[in-house]
């Protein structure tokens, strides 16, 4: 994986991979939820916070590593899935 991926990643991809109704959820709600996805995949035995998936989204944090596999690897499974 590209170590410059978040740089160019469409943050609307990940939205949609991880709540594809997220016009129907609140903010909070959505982040918990991709928090709860990202850190899945990732194998974390303790989930990301919604607040960092939140500063990932709005560009306001420089991801770690393992946080951005996992962001690769559920939108990878999501375009599968199509």
């Amino acid at each position: 994986m590209n170590p410059r991926y978040y740089d160019v990643l469409d943050k609307m991809e990940l939205i949609e991979a991880v709540d594809p109704y997220f016009q129907n959820t609140g903010n909070v709600a959505f982040y918990r939820k991709a928090a709860e996805v990202l850190s899945k995949t990732a194998g974390r035995n303790t989930a990301w916070t919604w607040r960092y998936v939140q500063g990932f989204i709005n560009g306001t944090i420089k991801p770690g590593y393992k946080f951005m596999q996992a962001v690769y690897k559920t939108i990878e499974a999501h375009r599968q899935s199509k």
